[in-house]
């Protein structure tokens, strides 16, 4: 998830790109399109911008949203199994 770039959008300053439907973003000086957001912590535009992961330290978007459900999902099976490894030594040791 960290190295996959979430969705980064180049820099936009061609008033057309106004014209048609995007908007004026201060923070990056640039337009952008629907969708799009300015993640404080990255300082960047990230298309489709859903949130800043905390353990991955990237920005989650458009690019990398399918890599950081599987690695929820993984980190999930991995501590129900860990769970179940000790719960079964705790049983067979008890037994």
């Amino acid at each position: 998830v960290s190295c996959r770039d979430p969705g980064l959008l180049e820099r936009v300053i061609d008033e057309e790109a106004g014209n048609g439907g995007w908007f004026w973003n201060e923070q990056v000086g640039s337009f952008r399109p629907p969708g799009a957001l300015y993640c404080r912590e990255c300082k960047v535009l990230i298309q489709d911008y859903d949130h800043l992961c905390p353990w991955t330290g990237t920005g989650i978007g458009r690019g990398n949203m399918f890599y950081f459900k599987a690695f929820v999902v993984n980190v999930n099976i991995l501590c129900y199994a860990s769970i179940g490894i000790v719960a079964f030594v705790l049983l067979k040791n008890l037994g």
